[in-house]
């Protein structure tokens, strides 16, 4: 079996455990901590590799691309988010692919197969937040069934132009909405290896947030228990086989 990165063993095990602790910000209203795809490019990718983002909003995965020396690609469906992420990623080292591209990432026909060695993203947390106004935004669609059904759309594009036996990162977390519960990172197990992708673990990512409104409100206090969620997931596929 091939080496998967270029990390030393002592690199290796700083950040191998099954529980992190990242959150930032960086001025985008839905960004993600860059400590979280610097971690998973460096322990699944080599330098001068391809990485993909099909949600890449504020071009986070791309930025870090940069900085450890990978290629990179993104796509966005908001024009905004685009040029958020071009004022982000900033100059380009001569020799390295780095391209924020405007489109939907559940036609990635302009992609041959098995083009990238990583795949590294955060979809839109149902619809929660409200990234744009573009019909092809995933994160508008009010029904949890259509939603889950289009992100999948998008995930079977992925598995398309993954490498095999590469792996795909998937950054999410499930949603309550008044009385509903929206178990999102289980549906994407259970789509993903339908897909045909298989799962290779499931990380905890914890961080610190104060919230809004009333805290016993958000708890369900005195007559529900609804905990406050201050964790995501963080899934890992690897591509195994061929598409189901």
């Amino acid at each position: 079996m091939g080496k998967l990165n270029e990390l030393t063993k002592e690199e290796w095990a700083k950040y191998n455990f099954t529980v992190w602790n990242c959150a930032s910000a960086n001025g985008y209203f839905a960004s993600f901590d860059e400590e979280i795809p610097r971690r998973l490019i460096k322990y699944f990718t080599f330098k001068g590799d391809f990485v993909f983002d099909p949600f890449m909003g504020s071009g986070t995965t791309l930025v870090v691309a940069k900085e450890l020396g990978r290629n990179a690609v993104g796509i966005d469906c908001s024009k905004k988010a685009v040029e958020f992420a071009i004022r982000n990623i900033g100059q380009i080292p001569g020799g390295l692919i780095i391209k924020p591209i405007h489109g939907d990432s559940r036609n990635l026909s302009q992609f041959e197969n098995e083009k990238f060695d990583l795949i590294v993203t955060s979809p839109p947390y149902f619809d929660i937040v409200h990234y744009s106004d573009e019909k092809e935004q995933l994160g508008n669609i009010k029904n949890y069934r259509e939603f889950i059904n289009n992100v999948v759309k998008v995930f079977k594009e992925c598995y398309r132009i993954l490498k095999r036996n590469k792996f795909m990162c998937i950054v999410t977390a499930d949603v309550r909405k008044a009385k509903q519960y929206y178990p999102i990172h289980v549906d994407y197990i259970n789509e993903l290896t339908k897909i045909g992708f298989k799962l290779h673990q499931i990380l905890i990512n914890v961080f610190n947030t104060s919230g809004f409104g009333k805290r016993e409100d958000c708890m369900g206090y005195p007559s529900n228990f609804h905990p406050w969620m201050v964790h995501e997931y963080i899934l890992i596929f690897q591509k195994i086989g061929d598409r189901k």
